[in-house]
């Protein structure tokens, strides 16, 4: 009110005049009180970021852990994460785990075996190569033990040469097969995107494309649009892209709630050198009764 703006030394007439910065962290006075925080001291939630460049950077200056991973806002950004998105590398960890593990927190396959380190460290069902450790890039993998040729004698030995002469013709197949999906252009529409609201996180997962060539990347496209059923004039933005490791395995996506905030419906598509797939089905997501998870699939 006027009579405050008077005793802080505003302009009442000025809506442009904030005011003086008692604690020179970027954000004036009269605006620490509207966003709730110290107006004499710089770092209001004491994780290392001034007041001012949370606001500017999205994160919540009463909150010294934002995204709720386990590392300080300021920490992020001394290493190189995201502060706003509990798994910036999007491998299935947080980020405050990755850290407490040794794997990086910016690289989702740290041990660089193909598998991501979340598949490692929390399984893969059917799998029992699972769980693994995610810094070790023999585990899952190595040697398989040899057949005894003392108790196989002559057979084993055709039995290995006939082995390895068909790994060797299905590795060829493999690669034909490869190099004429890099050759079908860009992905086709990725399948069964479910959309899933954690309360302070928004998790989807998705299929792989079955037709044209292998993504590269996954961009997750949202749209304010609050029709029933979004038709084809409804604008669509884009909220988040990842990379891939695995082109054939599912997609999964994990997005701090405010980033989510006002999307009514979702679809992804995959990339590739060529250019932009077809879209998934989109999805919607329902909001969750008594804090369970819901899922919306197209």
């Amino acid at each position: 009110d006027d009579g405050t703006e008077h005793r802080r030394g505003t302009d009442p007439l000025d809506p442009d005049d904030p005011g003086p910065d008692c604690d020179d962290d970027r954000l004036a006075d009269s605006e620490e009180a509207r966003f709730g925080t110290d107006e004499c001291n710089p770092d209001t939630d004491g994780d290392g970021v001034l007041d001012g460049d949370e606001v500017d950077n999205g994160t919540n200056p009463l909150d010294p852990d934002s995204d709720n991973d386990g590392l300080l806002d300021g920490t992020e950004l001394d290493i190189g994460t995201d502060p706003t998105n509990p798994d910036t590398d999007g491998d299935g960890l947080t980020d405050g785990e990755e850290l407490d593990r040794g794997t990086n927190p910016r690289d989702a396959d740290t041990d660089d075996d193909s598998f991501s380190d979340g598949e490692e460290v929390n399984g893969v069902e059917g799998d029992d190569r699972f769980p693994s450790d995610p810094l070790d890039p023999t585990d899952p993998g190595g040697t398989r033990e040899p057949l005894n040729p003392g108790g196989l004698g002559a057979l084993g030995g055709a039995l290995i040469g006939i082995g390895a002469a068909l790994l060797g013709a299905l590795g060829w197949f493999l690669w034909l097969l490869l190099a004429r999906r890099r050759r079908e252009g860009p992905p086709g529409p990725p399948s069964n995107l479910a959309a899933s609201d954690e309360d302070t996180l928004m998790r989807f997962t998705w299929d792989a494309p079955t037709k044209g060539g292998p993504a590269e990347t996954y961009t997750l496209e949202g749209t304010t649009d609050d029709r029933e059923q979004p038709d084809d004039t409804t604008a669509w933005e884009d909220v988040a892209t990842i990379d891939v490791d695995d082109p054939d395995e599912p997609g999964v996506l994990a997005l701090p709630a405010r980033q989510a905030e006002g999307i009514t419906a979702w679809r992804v598509r995959g990339n590739n050198e060529h250019s932009d797939g077809e879209p998934s089905e989109w999805a919607r997501t329902e909001q969750p009764d008594d804090g369970d998870t819901a899922d919306a699939s197209g």
